[in-house]
Order: C-alpha cells, then structure tokens, then sequence
C-alpha cells in the first residue's frame, strides 16, 4: 500500500507540532480541516496542503492548491479553516499562513529560492499558532 504525499505531509506536521509543543486533535470524521491545533487559550483548525513537485511554468516556484476537491474546486471558508500548513516535499519546508492571507485564492505561487518572495515572513512561521486570531 502506497502513501500519497499528502498523508505524509499531514504525519510530519503531527510530529512537529507535537515537538513544538501544540496538543493536536484528529477529526474522526470527514472535516473541511486535518487537525485543531490546542495552544492553550485557543483551538485552531488546521488544513495540510503540500506539493512534491515545482512548477512546471516556472521551476523556481511551487504551486499549492488552497482549495478542495480534485475536480470541482471548492474554497474553503473561515468557518471551516483557521490555518493553512504548507509542505514542501522536495525542500523539507513548511509554510503557515492565516486563513485571511490565502482564503480568497485557489491556489499559491511559492518561491523558496528567494528571500524577495512574498510569502518568505510565513516560512518556519510557527509563531502563527499562537499569534493567530
């Protein structure tokens, strides 16, 4: 039995949020989130996304899919997500961005290669959990 990225990236976010010292909640059911992040005065929803791959229209970038579904592209809302965690298999990196900075788009154009990029402040960004409204 294969496993796919994305339950790789959502394993490894586990491992480290438990590591930065979050307390972590799995949904039993099928929910719009991965996992609530318990930081002690707040729960967030947290939705993984990854990619394992660079874009192939430009290889200095990655893009991530911010909505769901495979085929019928949802966004998701602020009801259902409190915090994207990005991965970035090739690269070993992870991204946080608050729902408010992504929740309007379907989708993010990563450069990792550039500290100009501007999403570069949201690297290792773990002070988000407990920054994030």
């Amino acid at each position: 039995m294969a496993i796919h990225n994305g339950d790789i990236a959502e394993l490894h976010f586990q491992y480290l949020a438990e590591k930065e010292g979050f307390i972590i909640a799995v949904p039993h059911s099928a929910e719009s989130y991965d996992f609530i992040i318990d930081t002690g005065e707040k729960l967030l929803r947290v939705q993984v996304k990854s990619s394992a791959v660079v874009d192939s229209q430009n290889p200095n970038s990655f893009r991530i899919n911010t909505s769901k579904g495979a085929s019928n592209k949802t966004k998701y809302t602020k009801a259902q997500v409190d915090v994207f965690a990005v991965y970035l298999h090739p690269l070993d990196m992870w991204y946080f961005f608050p729902f408010e900075d992504v929740g309007t788009t379907s989708s993010l154009r990563i450069y990792p290669f550039s500290k100009k990029d501007k999403h570069y402040a949201y690297r290792y960004n773990w002070d988000i959990f407990t920054n994030c409204a």
